[in-house]
């Protein structure tokens, strides 16, 4: 009777938990994350090739946001997005070797955009690609235009990025710059290369 007993009290007990385990990450991964100010603003679905398709959400709170990766129903893996206002959208995804670079994108101000790169690691995180010019690295790249290009412009199979800018101090509707970066595979991050004048039409 006393065995009875005990293995019941067990089983109550193991039934208890696991209900508490189920509702911490059922709270911590949904209903806190969609509770506190941030809102949901952009969600897709990534192709990872041979590691099936991942939910990516973005959310954001004032100037602030979140990229997160959701690696399974219960579990994710989130980044702190910085630069952007209400709007904000996954662009793509790109294949970067054997790692994919997730491409977020959204409109700041009267007429800028502003972007952030990240790259998956083995665990499904997003880590932000950086963009180093002269000394100083940045974890955005803007344009004022807004005009970006996101294609590989040194022909060594990486996608390189440039963004337009007008030039204020000459006439800023025809006259503007454009920043070049190409995509370095060993540091996995965008160098500044060179600024050309450029002539909108």
């Amino acid at each position: 009777m006393k065995r009875s007993v005990i293995l019941r009290s067990v089983y109550i007990i193991a039934a208890i938990a696991i209900i508490l385990i189920a509702f911490y990450f059922l709270y911590s991964n949904f209903i806190q994350a969609d509770t506190l100010d941030e809102q949901i603003i952009n969600e897709a679905m990534i192709d990872l090739g041979s590691s099936g398709t991942k939910k990516v959400r973005l959310l954001i709170s004032g100037r602030e946001g979140t990229i997160k990766v959701y690696r399974s129903l219960y579990s994710n893996c989130e980044y702190r997005l910085t630069g952007f206002e209400k709007d904000l959208r996954v662009i793509g995804v790109i294949s970067v070797g054997e790692k994919k670079m997730i491409e977020v994108g959204g409109f700041v101000g009267v007429h800028a955009e502003n972007k952030q790169f990240f790259i998956l690691d083995d665990r499904y995180c997003p880590k932000p690609v950086v963009f180093e010019k002269n000394g100083t690295v940045e974890y955005n790249i803007y344009s004022d235009e807004p005009i970006f290009l996101v294609q590989d412009m040194n022909a060594d199979g990486y996608v390189d990025v440039a963004s337009d800018w007008r030039d204020y101090d000459q006439n800023p509707l025809k006259n503007g710059f454009r920043d070049i970066y190409y995509f370095n595979p060993e540091s996995f991050s965008f160098q500044f290369v060179k600024r050309e004048s450029i002539v909108h039409n």
